[in-house]
């Protein structure tokens, strides 16, 4: 498909550009008390998305291209990278929080024991949880227009939901023990796997130094907001990365401290597989 999409990045830009453009207007529109131009705005921003889905659906056929192969390419071709690896980690942010919601098991491989570390991990975002609701009902006696009110409510609470996703979705990638090495994790991204033959020594610790990951020389702490409760030293150091950005730096450990519910149960599990 080369390095446009299948209907052309620069007409696929501009259906998106109008359908932006017609909700920010119809926004506006409902927000300064004229429901009808929103209605009339919103009706036309249907119109340019039925248009354009059925264009496309057209071209994709005409050239014989599988339909959700085809979307996929012009989804990953359309957003410069940096915003659709935003876009890709919000949804990933609502989808940990929707699992969690629904009681769905941690994201570990069949073979996997997960390594759980909620605990604790909740009293910051309840007490903005808290925070969050003076300041709606604040807003709501200040802002003249309910309309505006009612718009300023929705940010927040879906900023909200974004900063209970930034926990869920530690919940949902937590660190898990395999046959053979003890990965470990920062959400979806993998820090590193070590070994259970390069495990020296691990045993139980109280470390609140740190409340979030953090390398400090040649030890790292995959810490929650109840710091560490787990140390593992190692028998030769292993490289790391933090996060899964491109130019994360690369860290040599010798020792590990994480965050688990249960440290003594993850003790006696990885003396019994090392």
């Amino acid at each position: 498909m080369g390095g446009n999409t299948v209907v052309g990045t620069v007409q696929t830009r501009f259906a998106i550009l109008a359908i932006v453009c017609l909700a920010l207007a119809g926004a506006s529109a409902y927000a300064a008390g004229h429901p009808d131009v929103a209605q009339v705005l919103a009706l036309a921003e249907l119109d340019v998305v039925w248009i354009t889905l059925l264009i496309t659906g057209l071209i994709l056929r005409k050239r014989g291209i599988p339909l959700l192969a085809g979307w996929r390419s012009i989804a990953a071709s359309l957003p410069p990278a940096p915003v659709h690896k935003a876009i890709v980690a919000e949804v990933g942010l609502v989808t940990a929080v929707a699992r969690v919601v629904t009681r769905r098991p941690p994201r570990v491989p069949e073979n996997g024991t997960a390594i759980v570390s909620t605990r604790g991990t909740l009293a910051t975002p309840i007490a903005f949880a808290v925070a969050t609701m003076i300041e709606i009902v604040v807003l709501h006696l200040v802002i003249p227009s309910p309309s505006l009110a009612s718009a300023v409510t929705l940010l927040s609470l879906y900023a909200l939901i974004l900063l209970f996703g930034v926990i869920a979705i530690r919940w949902q990638h937590p660190h898990y023990a395999t046959n053979t090495a003890l990965v470990l994790r920062n959400g979806t991204h993998t820090v590193a796997t070590i070994y259970f033959a390069n495990i020296r020594n691990a045993t139980v610790i109280n470390d609140g130094i740190a409340t979030y990951p953090l390398v400090d020389g040649s030890l790292v702490r995959l810490a929650n907001a109840n710091g560490c409760s787990v140390s593992i030293q190692l028998l030769s150091a292993q490289p790391i990365t933090l996060t899964g950005r491109r130019r994360a730096p690369e860290h040599t450990i010798t020792e590990i401290r994480l965050a688990a519910d249960d440290p003594k149960s993850v003790i006696e599990m990885l003396r019994h597989r090392r």
